[in-house]
């Protein structure tokens, strides 16, 4: 549930290689105004929204999307979900996948 600040997930890339990073969100109230989120590989942004890279999600909507990019060990891998104009009814699902494809 998003707030004055992002909620975040993160991801420590165990070792190198390439990933197959696959999520989908969606705002669980019809009483939400809506949610934003973002994806970043550290801090390059790697989805297209506004400026920062945030997409605007509203109730009934999926935001959802495959991913694939080279890793290195360490590197973060990040989605932040962001508030759309107040954090009222913001309950959030998200599901997450990522995988090592050869």
């Amino acid at each position: 549930h998003p707030d004055a600040y992002d909620a975040v997930l993160a991801f420590k890339a165990p070792r190198d290689g390439s990933i197959r990073y696959t999520y989908s969100l969606s705002v669980n109230s019809e009483n939400s105004d809506g949610i934003r989120y973002r994806v970043l590989l550290g801090e390059e942004v790697l989805t297209k929204g506004d400026r920062y890279g945030y997409v605007d999600l509203a109730y009934g909507q999926l935001g959802e999307d495959t991913i694939d990019m080279q890793v290195h060990a360490g590197d973060m891998i990040y989605i932040a979900v962001n508030i759309g104009g107040n954090s009222s009814h913001d309950s959030t699902a998200l599901a997450v996948e990522i995988e090592y494809v050869e």
